[in-house]
């Protein structure tokens, strides 16, 4: 919903808390497709160079590799 209005770097703040539970072990198809979901919704923001979407980017691909 933050994304969704604009709120970019309130969402990556939001996705970020949540990272940090999953990366503790949670390893599921469902936290995984989250964690895709994310990353799909923030695509549009890569290019603008902002630093929360480039680091919640980062750990979000290093989850995935981890989940694989």
């Amino acid at each position: 919903m933050q994304i969704a209005t604009g709120g970019v770097e309130e969402a990556c703040v939001t996705w970020s808390t949540a990272l940090d539970a999953m990366e503790e072990g949670i390893y599921s198809g469902r936290a995984r497709q989250v964690v895709v979901d994310m990353r799909n919704l923030l695509s549009p923001y890569r290019r603008r160079r902002i630093s929360a979407v480039a680091e919640l980017d980062a750990r979000a691909s290093a989850y995935l590799t981890n989940v694989n």
